[in-house]
């Protein structure tokens, strides 16, 4: 299948249907009333970290990681099997062992995606030049987009029973057999991203409502990213 009818036919199966987008959007309303009861955060996306409990936040990081991937899974599930809500909920509760070593194993690769960002702060500040804050930006920004590329048909992969290693090197190779179709969709993915997180920035100068709105935005378009990656995996094995 080219990549133009992979993005219409994920477009057309969110339309017909729906209930595609019910995990993302429940895993959002969580997550935004777990950022809204933060003490210090005023809905427009600042924190006072006077009364911030940092190690709430710091606590809290690994389950809603977990969320995000298990949503992915569940999702990965509806497009690859088109089960029904409850079925691809129970399939996915299934895993949840694989799913906790799968989000315990982004977030610290997340954490280490983000040190060429820390030690150029770190070397600006030594130096006063603004020079590595932009050389560690664009390091970061490399490897993440390398590393979303690696794990992109990572939630189908896992849908489809492999255990932790297993489901990363098939992702992996998936990936790499598609690189161009992949490079291009990892692409667009970015920009979506980019897009939706610029009109959150819009929507939350306008405060709290803002900021909700602003976050279930994202959560559509993240829906529709999560759907074209089990598109393209099943077209590819078809």
């Amino acid at each position: 299948m080219k990549l133009g009818d992979i993005l219409r036919d994920s477009f057309q199966t969110l339309l017909d249907q729906p209930k595609m987008f019910v995990p993302r959007l429940v895993s959002t309303s969580i997550s935004t009333l777990w950022l809204l009861s933060l003490p210090g955060f005023s809905g427009t996306g600042n924190m006072s970290l006077e009364s911030l409990n940092v190690l709430f936040y710091l606590g809290s990081a690994p389950f809603i990681m977990f969320l995000g991937v298990f949503v992915s899974v569940m999702l990965a599930e509806m497009v690859a099997e088109n089960p029904s809500l409850k079925k691809s909920l129970s399939r996915a509760l299934n895993k949840w062992k694989t799913l906790l070593l799968i989000s315990g194993g982004l977030l610290v690769s997340t954490l280490l995606l983000y040190l060429p960002v820390a030690l150029g702060l770190v070397l600006a500040f030594l130096s006063g030049q603004v020079f590595f804050v932009w050389t560690g930006f664009i390091f970061s920004l490399v490897l993440l987009f390398g590393f979303s590329m690696a794990i992109f048909f990572l939630p189908v992969s896992i849908s489809k029973g492999g255990g932790l290693f297993e489901s990363v090197l098939d992702s992996a190779k998936t990936s790499r057999t598609n690189s161009r179709e992949v490079t291009a969709l990892t692409l667009f993915s970015f920009v979506l991203l980019g897009m939706a997180f610029l009109m959150q920035g819009a929507l939350q100068s306008i405060g709290v409502i803002g900021f909700v709105i602003s976050r279930f935005v994202s959560a559509v378009t993240t829906t529709y990213i999560l759907v074209v990656s089990p598109k393209m995996y099943v077209a590819d094995n078809e």
